[in-house]
């Protein structure tokens, strides 16, 4: 039989399946035992790789020894940033000690620094009140630069692949920082995304969905989406949600799925990273609940690594930090209009006024072209 969404890709004409669910009795094939496995080492016959994964070989051969040796590193290097973000939050802890007991000693000089940058100097007022904030770029420059102390002689095809999906996995929490709290937002649009994909394919057999993102087919007069529509709907809440980091290894991914030669090859780049990318947050990969989102989850990331180079633009960060400051502004200004309704009560047309402010405010008559009560105009 044909598996679900077979035939259906948004970039190119492949004709393989995003996901088929797996059955029962091979929910486990992959993770434990192999126990029910071919002698491929995969259940469903010769050739078939647990969750529907096509071959790749760039992930194929990366092994357990690569998988291993790449979490070590990418652990030790986790490890290394956390002492020094505790470096730097004791350093701060003490540098205010020090402060707080200069000012009770009335201000006697300063002792040298575990660091040497604090000098025996007496503190004046504005010294004493200013305390500078916790450094922690120390941390992040650590982990920007944490594969630049991978040994060369060891960067092997197979070793890059590991690094790239033990990356994606190390944080039990979300592959990237923000993509959790966007993950129903993502399967929704990978839930649009599929249906407009399946009212293109009863529209139109053969029809390529590259041209069902700027067509609109199946629409009908209604309100179906296309695929480019849905991409602009995901758009504000990734570049309101994810952090710059997060953003640029989206772009990052979307380059390297661009170095496979065909879009085969392009979408099976897609279906091996997907499920680490985007899951649920507090969960595992391929648990009950990611595999029932599992079709809506690869579709998106399809989408999303599509549009990543313009989605992720330079300045896209702080146009997200702008739309939630004016987000939150006119939150703002709607809760303040409200309680100045609530405080003020209503302007009667009579010229009374009802309300707690009652007693702190004069008459007043509804003024204008139109009384905004209904009345006619009234004069004061």
């Amino acid at each position: 039989p044909r598996p679900q969404h077979e035939g259906l890709g948004v970039g190119g004409s492949s004709s393989e399946a995003y996901f088929v669910p797996t059955p029962p009795e091979h929910s486990s094939a992959g993770h434990g035992s192999g126990q029910g496995l071919s002698a491929a080492g995969t259940p469903g016959g010769p050739g078939r790789l647990p969750f529907n994964y096509r071959k790749i070989r760039w992930f194929d051969q990366a092994g357990a020894n690569e998988r291993k040796a790449a979490r070590g590193f990418l652990n030790g290097e986790v490890a290394r940033a956390r002492r020094l973000r505790g470096a730097a939050v004791s350093d701060h802890l003490r540098r205010a000690g020090e402060r707080l007991r200069r000012r009770q000693r009335g201000r006697t000089p300063a002792q040298p620094s575990r660091t040497g940058d604090e000098e025996d100097a007496p503190m004046d007022e504005a010294d004493d009140l200013a305390l500078p904030p916790v450094d922690l770029g120390g941390e992040s420059r650590s982990l920007e630069t944490a594969f630049d102390r991978f040994p060369p002689s060891e960067m092997t095809p197979a070793m890059s692949a590991a690094l790239v999906l033990e990356s994606l996995s190390i944080n039990p929490r979300e592959s990237l920082e923000g993509i959790g709290r966007c993950y129903d937002g993502i399967v929704s649009a990978g839930t649009a995304l599929l249906d407009v994909q399946a009212r293109a394919a009863s529209g139109d057999g053969g029809v390529n969905m590259a041209d069902a993102s700027s067509d609109r087919y199946g629409r009908g007069g209604g309100d179906a989406l296309t695929a480019s529509e849905v991409m602009s709907a995901l758009s504000p809440l990734l570049i309101t949600t994810l952090e710059q980091p997060s953003g640029d290894a989206l772009v990052a991914l979307s380059a390297l799925r661009d170095m496979c030669g065909t879009s085969r090859y392009r979408r099976r780049f897609v279906q091996r990273v997907a499920p680490l990318l985007v899951r649920p947050p507090d969960s595992a990969a391929w648990s009950v609940r990611h595999q029932g989102d599992m079709a809506a989850v690869v579709a998106a990331v399809e989408m999303i690594l599509d549009a990543a180079p313009g989605v992720f633009r330079d300045g896209w960060h702080g146009r997200g930090r702008a739309m939630l400051r004016d987000t939150e502004r006119a939150d703002q200004l709607r809760t303040a209009a409200s309680r100045l309704r609530a405080a003020g009560g209503r302007d009667g047309c009579d010229g009374t006024r009802d309300g707690p402010l009652v007693g702190l405010s004069p008459s007043i008559r509804c003024v204008g072209v139109r009384c905004p009560h209904g009345s006619a105009r009234r004069d004061p």
